[in-house]
């Protein structure tokens, strides 16, 4: 993982977590939710800290190392499915820190929810919201998953072409990656595959278009590691 413009070496402590965070972490969007979520746990066994990695939703299973716990049953599909509530409330009585994949986004770098996405649960602490800049410069209809939601949102026709503002827009509307997204939640943005200069460059000027009073931070980053 590469975390662009910033002092720090990781989003763990970029975000200001302690080795005694008790969050509840809940990542939506599209273009790197998997890669973050490893990402957190991958420091969280760096400093020995037990924790859970679960979804809402489905997710693939994912190796959560030696103080990771994956909760939930895997499917006919071979797909994490979530657990019942009887262990959600056993996890959260633990106090460990939970990694939630909380949207799905069949692999593509853009996303907006429909009705009944996320799902992201009241206990929720801190909301992650992704998206990946390999949709730029792209149309609509070919590279978002739920197109017909992005179009509402962005008030476009299937065949339009993202732009860096667009990106802004996704992360800050209601409508967008800030849907159900509640008054207790703190919610970060995370802009992945930032993968050179060039894209660097066009990243920044998606920061700089961000409300810092809608979003926390903007996090520039490359999550999957050559």
């Amino acid at each position: 993982m590469i975390l662009y413009d910033s002092i720090y070496e990781n989003l763990w402590e970029a975000c200001g977590f302690t080795n005694t965070e008790s969050c509840v972490i809940s990542v939506v969007g599209a273009g790197g939710k998997s890669h973050l979520i490893r990402h957190f746990s991958k420091i969280l066994n760096q400093k020995h800290i037990s924790h859970f990695v679960a979804t809402t939703t489905h997710m693939w299973p994912m190796d959560a190392g030696p103080y990771g716990h994956l909760a939930g049953t895997v499917n006919r599909e071979g797909k994490v499915e979530p657990p019942d509530e009887k262990t959600w409330k056993d996890m959260f009585e633990t106090g460990w820190p939970i990694l939630i994949e909380a949207d799905g986004s069949k692999g593509l770098p853009c996303k907006a929810p429909a009705e009944w996405e996320p799902v992201i649960r009241e206990e929720t602490t801190h909301v992650f919201a992704v998206l990946g800049m390999q949709c730029l410069g792209k149309a609509v209809e070919a590279i978002c998953h739920r197109p017909e939601y992005v179009q509402k949102v962005l008030e476009c026709s299937g065949d339009y072409v993202i732009q860096t503002s667009d990106l802004a827009k996704l992360f800050m509307d209601k409508k967008g990656l800030k849907k159900n997204v509640r008054s207790h939640h703190k919610y970060f943005a995370v802009l992945n595959q930032i993968d050179d200069l060039e894209s660097f460059q066009t990243a920044y000027s998606i920061k700089s278009a961000i409300d810092e009073k809608e979003i926390q931070n903007l996090f520039l980053v490359k999550l999957k590691e050559d």
